[in-house]
C-alpha cells in the first residue's frame, strides 16, 4: 500500500557560493522537492524557526501547535506544518507557488542585479535568476542579455560601463585591480558602481 503522507527532512550545506544566501538555499531545496509531490499526497514537518514557518505558510502550508513538546526550545514552541494535497489539486498549488509571468520582471531588484553580475561568468549559476525575466529561458540567454546591456552606449555612461565591466567581467573579485583599471579612488569607484548597478537594473526592467 502506497503512503499518502511524507515527512520532509531538511538538509543544509555550507558553501562559498556568494550568489546564494542561506535562506535562498533552503527555499530552493524545499520547493524543488515538494514539486515531486502530486494530488492525493501531503507533507508534514515540525518547525521552530520563525523564518522557516513564515516561508512554509507562504507556499501553502497550514500550521498548528505541536502536541508533543519534545521539539520545543527554551524560547519558542514547535509547530506542525502541513501541506495537504489530498483534497486540493496539485496543479492549483503549483500555480499558487510559482510567480505569474506578468509579474516576473516587476520583482527584479538592485540586489538581484548585483548577484547576477557576480555570477556573470557562470551561465549555470545564472539559471536561477531566469524566472525574473520573460525573455531568458536559461542562464546563457541571461548572460547574453546582461552583457549586451553592459556594452550599450545608449544606456550606460562610459564611466558606468568601465566600472561594471572591470568589477564583474575583467577583474571579478579583484577590487584593487578593478579600481586601478578605472583610474579612480576606491570611494569614487564604489560610488559609481552603486549608481551603475541601479541604472542597469532600470534598463533590465524596461
Amino acid at each position: 500500500m502506497q503512503a499518502d503522507t511524507y515527512i520532509p527532512i531538511l538538509v543544509a550545506a555550507l558553501d562559498n557560493l556568494t550568489a546564494y544566501t542561506r535562506e535562498e538555499l533552503v527555499g530552493m531545496l524545499i520547493v524543488e522537492q515538494l514539486l515531486k509531490l502530486e494530488s492525493g499526497r501531503r507533507a508534514i514537518l515540525v518547525a521552530t524557526n520563525d523564518s522557516l514557518k513564515q516561508f512554509l505558510r507562504k507556499i501553502g502550508f497550514k500550521s498548528r501547535p505541536a502536541t508533543d513538546t519534545s521539539c520545543d526550545t527554551s524560547w519558542v514552541k514547535a509547530d506542525i506544518m502541513e501541506l495537504d494535497l489530498r483534497t486540493r489539486p496539485f496543479g492549483d498549488w503549483v500555480l499558487h507557488t510559482m510567480p505569474e509571468e506578468q509579474h516576473k520582471k516587476d520583482s527584479l531588484s538592485v540586489n538581484h542585479v548585483r548577484r547576477i553580475l557576480q555570477s556573470i561568468q557562470s551561465p549555470s549559476e545564472l539559471d536561477r535568476y531566469c524566472s525574473l525575466f520573460t525573455d531568458c529561458h536559461d542562464g546563457r540567454a541571461l548572460q547574453q542579455k546582461v552583457m549586451q546591456s553592459l556594452q550599450n552606449p545608449d544606456g550606460l555612461s562610459s564611466e558606468h560601463q568601465d566600472v561594471l565591466l572591470n568589477s564583474f567581467v575583467h577583474y571579478p573579485n579583484k577590487t584593487v585591480k578593478a579600481v586601478a583599471a578605472c583610474n579612480m579612488s576606491r570611494a569614487t569607484f564604489y560610488r559609481h558602481q552603486k549608481k551603475a548597478i541601479q541604472k542597469l537594473t532600470d534598463m533590465l526592467t524596461l
